[in-house]
């Protein structure tokens, strides 16, 4: 880790996330415009455009992110509605003046939730930190923390339609189910879930994907969520025939019911634990992004980081648990799962109008747009050719390139002349380095911020 280098890119990603320019240029071309097709011909159709609206078409257009993004937004509609990262159908209602006041409104430091690691000295940090960022803006109270998601009083089901997929393997095995339910978060419930899906012997692996009923998990839609005010758990498929649609929210209901009853073989629990306990002492490649990225949720809803960070103490406590009451692993099966009344079915099936109906509501939403830009009203004539001035000006930006001089680098003198080489020992005719762990190695600065979308 080279100190320099880490404090200048300390500098960027702040002033990046507490002073971004966000001109009016750059939301254009970020996130929505429209454009004649034909910038020499003023008169040309307009086009919708955007990065970020074409990127989030993209999104939409795959099946299984569609499926993912409807589970999460209607398995817990109140807090998680919304799509963060903007759904194509609400992109074009939004504003450059109303992405400006978000950011003001949310991207404060009041707000925020910093995180440093590594083995740089952290008051060097907090002081830049302090007089570059945080010393600029004047203390506000924070927003409302997000609420943990009403529980439903029963189960409720979504019947879904995407793009035909003419290039599957098979063209009967196009359709997606899941059955979802809210749960809270638990360090059990996540061994649990663990057990329930993991590996070739896990029960619903071998009920559900085993057995032919689908053809493998639905990506996201697979295991528990734990980054959410509200954790979940997933039982997803993707590649379900169409006639067995009816048949996964018995499978699933069934198998869990049969854990109830039977419980988990005590070897498969063991060999779980286990496999938790090598990954709290195994080392990787970004150990503190990692680390950061797993905190973040925990900080800014409100957990007890030092608990969740504890986490040989956490498997002491399972193991005292299990022993204390033998039936520990099925009463959460059946408490959080079986009978839990906060229960999504989703069903996902192609639909061979699905893209004809798409491109209709684009062509609709693209022709509300437009309504007011029409030559019969010189005000909107006016309108017009600022839009066609303005979308000239834009493509002109776009063919400069970038000024890099303003972003810091290193220099020569700032790396050293001579590399630290780590220590080793010799043994049966080979080099074993020896790695001490204590020296961390690594540096990494991150800001998050609690976001309550008010858009979606």
């Amino acid at each position: 880790m080279n100190n320099v280098d880490f404090q200048n890119l300390l500098a960027v990603y702040a002033d990046a996330a507490f002073f971004p320019k966000l001109e009016k240029l750059d939301f254009m071309q970020e996130g929505w415009r429209l454009e004649p097709e034909d910038l020499n011909k003023p008169q040309s159709a307009l086009m919708l455009k955007g990065v970020v609206y074409n990127e989030m078409k993209g999104v939409f257009s795959n099946s299984l992110n569609l499926f993912g993004q409807a589970v999460e937004n209607n398995l817990m509609p109140v807090t998680y509605g919304n799509v963060s990262g903007g759904h194509p159908d609400q992109i074009p209602s939004l504003t450059w003046e109303a992405l400006r006041h978000f950011h003001q409104e949310y991207y404060h430091p009041s707000n925020a939730s910093v995180f440093t690691y590594g083995n740089v000295q952290l008051e060097d940090s907090l002081a830049y930190l302090d007089s570059e960022c945080l010393g600029k803006f004047t203390a506000k109270d924070p927003p409302p923390s997000v609420p943990v998601e009403p529980r439903w009083n029963s189960p409720r089901t979504i019947w879904l339609t995407c793009q035909d997929d003419l290039t599957a393997p098979d063209r009967t095995r196009t359709c997606f189910a899941s059955i979802s339910f809210a749960l809270c978060e638990n360090f059990a419930l996540s061994i649990v879930c663990t057990l329930l899906m993991d590996g070739d012997n896990a029960p619903l692996y071998r009920g559900l994907i085993e057995s032919g009923l689908g053809l493998d998990w639905a990506g996201t839609i697979a295991g528990m969520e734990k980054t959410s005010r509200t954790t979940s758990f997933h039982i997803g498929l993707q590649g379900v025939r169409k006639e067995d649609l009816d048949k996964v929210s018995t499978a699933c209901l069934d198998i869990l019911s049969s854990v109830v009853k039977s419980g988990f073989p005590p070897e498969r629990v063991k060999a779980v634990l286990h496999q938790y306990e090598i990954a709290v002492r195994q080392d990787s490649a970004q150990f503190g992004l990692n680390l950061i990225l797993g905190l973040a949720p925990i900080v800014n809803h409100g957990g007890d980081i030092e608990s969740c960070l504890s986490v040989q103490k956490l498997i002491e406590r399972f193991k005292s648990d299990l022993a204390a009451e033998p039936g520990f692993l099925q009463r959460l099966v059946r408490e959080y799962m079986v009978e839990n009344p906060h229960r999504l079915l989703s069903i996902m099936q192609p639909d061979a109008k699905w893209e004809s109906a798409q491109r209709k509501r684009d062509q609709e939403r693209l022709e509300q747009l437009t309504a007011k830009i029409t030559p019969s009203d010189r005000e909107e004539i006016r309108s017009y050719f600022i839009l066609i001035n303005t979308a000239t000006e834009l493509a002109e930006k776009q063919k400069k390139e970038e000024d890099l001089s303003c972003l810091p680098c290193l220099n020569l003198i700032d790396i050293p002349a001579n590399c630290r080489l780590e220590p080793y020992t010799e043994a049966l005719g080979m080099r074993i380095y020896i790695y001490i762990y204590q020296i961390l190695i690594c540096c990494f600065f991150a800001v998050t911020l609690k976001l309550l979308l008010t858009f979606g």
